[in-house]
């Protein structure tokens, strides 16, 4: 997703996130000077601990989908 697919509070928002998540150790954001600038996220060892656990819950809510929304 490019920064023109989102909107200003979007964009701010996601910005947010990621910055918490770098904070937090479960990702990295390394820049490249380049113009226009680059940020290549990706997740950290401890980030990638997380990928089971988060699958995990998106199946059971896929699954539950129609109680929740009840």
């Amino acid at each position: 997703m490019t920064g023109s697919a989102l909107g200003g509070n979007s964009q701010h928002m996601l910005m947010l996130t990621l910055c918490g998540l770098e904070r937090d150790g479960l990702v990295t954001r390394p820049v490249f000077a380049i113009i226009p600038p680059r940020v290549d996220d990706a997740l950290t060892k401890l980030g990638r601990t997380l990928l089971e656990p988060i699958s995990v819950l998106g199946l059971k809510v896929r699954k539950n989908r129609a109680a929740i929304q009840d």
